[in-house]
């Protein structure tokens, strides 16, 4: 609380303005000399009057060193004894660290409470870092300068310019300029065209990042229209290397081509449409009726180009053929399969086996080669 309260006074009757305790000063707009300064906080005071008021006064707050913790310009003021609070209106002015404007800041209300630790602004809240041009908008702003946090909450805004981020609430960070959104959290990119929902996520301004350690919704646009729909229980998207990270039972769904690829881990290049994965992955082209699976691998959605590693497996889903090998690519458009390493292809009609080391050809219309290395051997098998 205000402990210093009893030390506010008068500086200049004149102005209206008044030096609060020894650590926040209510400065008016003619300063008077550091002499009279130092014998106005130190001369014993009269008491301050209930509901006092002052227009147009300017107020500090200094560290231990004399760096600026905050300078607001208030149109208003009015003293609280009872809470020992001050009130203001109109209120603009900067919030410092390390001696540095960090945010700048505007509200048509505000309070100074805990001696000045503590400023809170209300109603009509502009607060913009001038390192990266963010822009915060709330109901509600608090900064607590020795922590070095912005507290924003009921309707919080943000944006720089390439990023629109809205939630219920939010901390700034503003050594690491680094903004947290919490509740119903949701930014959406200009380059890349994107929209990311989670219940928390974190945007690290200086790096273009945003990720979440809840589960995320990424919707990729293409024009208008979500060409690209992936959730997963984590992720990390570099919108400066237009990279997704994620992991944690990952779903991309393609809207058009209509393709669908699951993994439990995948690297995303937003820009080409390419998804990278070292863990087990499932490939399903809707209008193919084919599956493809594999322990790690790489989709080219844009292509549909499947490239898949370790234990594939291909599936005509409407045909019943399954083709199994080491090393699967599978060109969707052209409808041809490239299979090399242990390979086998079963289909149930006409009954057909067949096993070597590799083997092309098409799964739809069923026309399957398998064929040996020098010196390799070929098996068929033909049911009756």
């Amino acid at each position: 609380m205000l402990k210093d309260i009893k030390g506010m006074r008068l500086a200049s009757g004149a102005l209206g303005c008044m030096l609060l305790g020894l650590s926040v000063g209510f400065l008016g707009c003619q300063r008077a000399p550091q002499s009279q300064q130092q014998a106005a906080v130190s001369s014993p005071a009269s008491p301050v009057e209930e509901g006092l008021t002052a227009e147009n006064v300017t107020l500090e707050q200094k560290d231990k060193n004399g760096q600026p913790l905050w300078k607001l310009e208030a149109a208003k003021t009015k003293y609280s004894k009872e809470r020992k609070y001050v009130y203001l209106e109109g209120v603009k002015g900067n919030l410092y660290q390390d001696g540095k404007i960090v945010l700048q800041v505007r509200s048509r209300l505000g309070e100074l409470e805990e001696n000045g630790k503590k400023v809170l602004l209300k109603d009509q809240i502009v607060a913009i870092d001038p390192r990266n041009q963010a822009v915060m908008k709330a109901d509600e702003f608090e900064w607590r300068p020795e922590e070095d946090v912005a507290i924003a909450r009921k309707n919080l805004t943000g944006s720089n310019g390439n990023i629109n981020a809205s939630a219920t609430e939010g901390r700034y960070q503003s050594r690491s300029q680094r903004l947290e959104l919490l509740g119903q959290a949701k930014a959406i990119a200009k380059d890349p065209a994107l929209q990311l929902q989670a219940e928390r996520l974190l945007w690290e301004i200086p790096t273009k990042v945003v990720s979440s350690d809840r589960p995320i919704a990424v919707d990729r646009y293409q024009g208008k229209n979500v060409s690209d729909r992936l959730v997963a229980k984590k992720g990390q998207i570099n919108l400066a290397t237009q990279i997704a990270t994620v992991e944690g039972n990952v779903e991309l769904k393609s809207l058009e081509p209509k393709m669908q690829i699951a993994s439990n881990s995948a690297s995303w290049n937003l820009k080409n449409r390419t998804v990278q994965t070292n863990q087990p992955t499932r490939v399903l082209h809707h209008q193919a009726g084919f599956t493809a699976t594999g322990n790690q691998g790489f989709i080219d959605i844009e292509r549909q180009l499947v490239r898949l590693q370790g234990g594939t497996q291909a599936i005509n889903l409407r045909k019943k053929a399954n083709l199994y090998a080491n090393q699967l690519i599978w060109q969707i458009p052209q409808k041809l399969l490239f299979a090399e390493g242990n390979v086998i292809y079963d289909q149930a009609d006409p009954p057909l086996h067949l096993e070597g080391p590799k083997a092309t050809g098409n799964l739809d219309t069923q026309q399957i080669e398998v064929a040996g290395n020098t010196g390799g051997q070929v098996v068929t098998e033909i049911a009756p």
